[in-house]
């Protein structure tokens, strides 16, 4: 009781002080075929961009009309395109060496979460002088501004083009931590729609799944606030009423809004943090290289029912904005209806209601204590919640 008495002590303290500080928004542009005004965003003050991707944006073509706009304005660039799912520090240090190498002065991270978030790495390392990624875990340790850098999503979940944070998996200890600075969100983040053609089904559930995940658990911390909730509500109506159509159809207005949505979940959670969702999807992402948004949506109703009367009020408001019920009913019916609308719409987009994994109870514990230390007392989450509680959660979905 002590313990938990202090963590709601250190979330007041949250709520109090997050607003002090200066988060800054990113330069929104937005547009079918915007990413050819990249050329007029660089120039005069940048020559020799980096552009990190993964290899299937290249494979699929993505980059050639950025790739043909720069040669015809003689545009220098270097392509670096061994971006992984879950990248790790290795590839950090890979990126940054190949950045200084090519003499670039500026970067371009074009694709999901995992390019924008190694892009954010690497250019912090650029500009600033500790080179261990380790001794910027956690909470404002970045000294100086990262390399400027125009973010590009390609998938419809991250929110990596609005946030403070970036994930990256320690190898060596299977850990995927996050290093969380307002000087680490991007210059510019640029959403063209055009990206988001033929992406596959299976990325448009789960990225989608994701950002939904990020507007919910931050508008049920207790860092929320009238801006967070604004913008949180306005990115799960836009989910609501998209991402169905979006993994269905593909069609290029759903995915539009889709974009949208993820952004405003990037803006909303880097300012109100996430829960023990994503601490929980973490662990078993460092551990299982899960795909992160795939772990957030099987988690995310499970640990919704765990949390109880603690987001009865906060989820009624999703309800009444979707109009999931009568708006007579009861707060507690109006939470199981939005929780009731995530298991269907899941279930819709083929995402299973568990994991296929066997595992040992060891292994469990070491997910648990993992997600324990990430989440406690850090995230501001609606109800606390203790090991043997996560432990039960584990269990509920492997």
């Amino acid at each position: 009781m002590i313990t938990k008495f202090f963590y709601y002590l250190y979330h007041k303290f949250l709520k109090f002080f997050l607003p002090l500080i200066r988060i800054p928004f990113p330069r929104l542009i937005k547009g079918e075929g915007s990413i050819l005004q990249i050329k007029y965003i660089l120039k005069p003050n940048y020559f020799h961009p980096l552009i990190i991707c993964s290899p299937s944006i290249i494979k699929n073509h993505l980059l050639d009309s950025l790739l043909e706009d720069f040669k015809i304005n003689n545009i220098d660039y270097s392509v670096y395109s061994n971006v992984k799912p879950n990248p790790t520090t290795s590839l950090v240090y890979e990126g940054r060496d190949f950045f200084i190498d090519n003499k670039c002065d500026s970067i371009i991270s074009v694709g999901g979460g995992s390019a924008i978030d190694l892009a954010k790495i690497i250019g912090l390392l650029i500009t600033n002088s500790k080179e261990n990624i380790l001794e910027y875990k956690g909470l404002l340790k970045v000294k100086k501004k990262p390399v400027f850098n125009i973010a590009i999503p390609t998938t419809i979940g991250s929110g990596s083009e609005a946030s403070v944070a970036a994930v990256i998996t320690d190898e060596k200890n299977n850990d995927k931590f996050a290093i969380n600075d307002p000087k680490l969100v991007p210059d510019v983040a640029l959403l063209d729609s055009n990206l988001l053609a033929n992406l596959p089904k299976n990325i448009i559930a789960t990225t989608g799944m994701d950002a939904l995940t990020h507007s919910i658990e931050s508008l049920i911390g207790r860092a929320s606030n009238k801006f967070i909730t604004k913008t949180s509500l306005n990115s799960i109506k836009l989910i609501y009423n998209n991402l169905y159509n979006c993994y269905q159809n593909g069609d290029n207005e759903s995915c539009k809004n889709m974009q949208l949505a993820s952004y405003y979940a990037g803006v909303s959670f880097t300012r109100g943090f996430v829960g023990y969702v994503h601490a929980l999807s973490h662990s078993l992402s460092g551990e299982f290289d899960i795909p992160h948004g795939y772990a957030n949506a099987i988690l995310l109703p499970v640990v919704l029912e765990y949390y109880g009367k603690s987001i009865y009020n906060k989820l009624s408001l999703v309800s009444d904005c979707l109009n999931l019920t009568e708006k007579d009913a009861s707060k507690k019916d109006k939470t199981n209806a939005v929780i009731t609308w995530i298991k269907e719409l899941n279930q819709a987009m083929g995402i299973p209601k568990k994991f296929s994994l066997n595992i040992t109870e060891n292994e469990i514990e070491k997910l648990m204590s993992h997600s324990l230390l990430e989440s406690n007392p850090f995230y501001p989450v609606p109800k606390v919640l203790s090991s043997e509680d996560l432990g039960n959660i584990y269990h509920l979905v492997l």
